[in-house]
């Protein structure tokens, strides 16, 4: 997404804790080593309807899991050759992410990101981002210096992708704050 600061839409931030996997690109327009996955259907309900026996739809069902997550580990592995920087993220929004890693940062530099939204299934989004900015972020055990990347360029998939998972972590946080005062 490129434009100026005034065509730049607005996205919700949440606090979250995923990984994203990240490499140093020396010019900001290299082509992106990440490509989008495909989003394929949601084989829960696609044996609803069906005439097939509800065991064997359980069956299937467990062994497309099985499959997920032997391609999990095939792509974790292959994703950690291309992209060796192992990055914690902190704060995300369909604008960029705030992240901590062990390596260098400065800012200025482009990075290309693969973020892991979830691990089971499979759901990663890929970006292209500057680092914008840095901050201390302390706890009462430690400080850590986070960085900001901003995203300048990201495929509107991927994009959808980040969105969703934004705005799934702010329903499961109203959920749980709601149980929450519930109990009291």
């Amino acid at each position: 997404m490129k434009g100026s600061e005034e065509d730049r839409r607005e996205f919700s931030r949440i606090r979250t804790r995923i990984e994203a996997l990240m490499r140093r690109l020396d010019d900001p327009e290299a082509p992106q080593l990440f490509h989008e996955t495909v989003l394929l259907p949601d084989v829960r309900n696609i044996f609803v309807g069906s005439s097939i026996q509800k065991e064997i739809a359980d069956f299937l069902i467990a062994l497309d899991a099985k499959l997920d997550t032997l391609v999990s580990m095939a792509t974790r592995d292959q994703l950690e050759q291309d992209f060796p920087i192992i990055a914690d993220i902190h704060e995300i929004s369909g604008n960029g992410f705030r992240f901590h890693t062990t390596e260098h940062v400065e800012p200025g530099e482009y990075f290309e990101a693969v973020l892991f939204l979830s691990r089971m299934p499979l759901r990663l989004a890929g970006a292209v981002g500057v680092v914008r900015d840095f901050r201390s972020a302390c706890t009462q055990r430690q400080c850590s210096p986070q960085w900001v990347i901003e995203f300048t360029r990201i495929r509107e998939q991927d994009l959808d992708a980040v969105v969703q998972f934004v705005f799934q972590e702010e329903r499961r946080a109203i959920r749980e704050q709601k149980l929450y005062s519930n109990e009291k």
